[in-house]
């Protein structure tokens, strides 16, 4: 069992740290004055409400995702989960190392129970960059816009970890859709401009899918028009 002033300096590393990476890794126990409450381990959001997640279980969710292991936050999620391995051995090696996971992302997974595992903040970046909807799930574009009002907001003057992990370009789209995210249509229309930014005037897209979205934006078409009505008066490659 780890001393008291081993839980003393614990809690101050969580209460000087300038992000929520501490809250993420470091071992949570109630009894320690002040000590800020656990971040989420999967989109880094502080969190009084949590369910905990055994580090064993964390493992098996990232041998899901072979093709994705030089990516950045899944190299984060497996560098993180060792480092809660060591803090709590430092603790108090007799009991299992675990992660916390928020409410909203608890109900992402289990909203997408039985498919391979993907990360809320893995779905952000992959969307964000491609528009495109991995391993063919369908994209709750509120839980996306969600996601970007917590990776925006400060956490009692901590950024949120995985703001990090983003390009500056990436995060300033973050904020935007953050302030937006009342209205989803704008929202959804800075993801297309982002995209187009990125990818520039290209004659061919991915997926038709995804020709059908840039066509909305060249011509502003409401969601509420028909698949293949748009606006006169213009001309695209798409």
């Amino acid at each position: 069992m780890g001393s008291g002033a081993d839980g003393q300096a614990l809690a101050r590393a969580k209460r000087d740290s300038a992000s929520t990476w501490e809250l993420i890794v470091l071992p949570a126990k109630p009894f320690w004055p002040r000590t800020p409450a656990r971040a989420c381990f999967l989109c880094g959001d502080s969190c009084a409400t949590f369910r905990d997640v055994l580090c064993d279980d964390v493992d098996g969710w990232l041998l899901q995702q072979p093709a994705l292991a030089a990516g950045c936050v899944h190299a984060a999620m497996r560098n993180m989960a060792a480092q809660v391995r060591a803090s709590q051995a430092i603790y108090d090696s007799g009991v299992e190392p675990f992660v916390a996971v928020c409410l909203s992302c608890d109900n992402y997974l289990r909203t997408h129970k039985g498919a391979p595992f993907f990360s809320g903040v893995q779905m952000l970046q992959w969307h964000m960059n491609t528009l495109a909807e991995p391993l063919g799930a369908k994209i709750d574009k509120r839980m996306l816009y969600g996601l970007c009002v917590r990776l925006a907001r400060e956490h009692g003057g901590k950024t949120n970890y995985y703001m990090s992990l983003f390009s500056p370009e990436e995060q300033a789209l973050i904020r935007t859709v953050a302030l937006l995210r009342r209205d989803t249509a704008k929202a959804h229309q800075a993801l297309l401009r982002y995209f187009r930014s990125t990818n520039k005037e290209s004659c061919l897209a991915p997926s038709a899918l995804i020709a059908h979205k840039m066509r909305q934006y060249k011509f502003g078409v409401s969601h509420a028009h028909g698949p293949n009505v748009y606006k006169t008066g213009a001309r695209s490659a798409l």
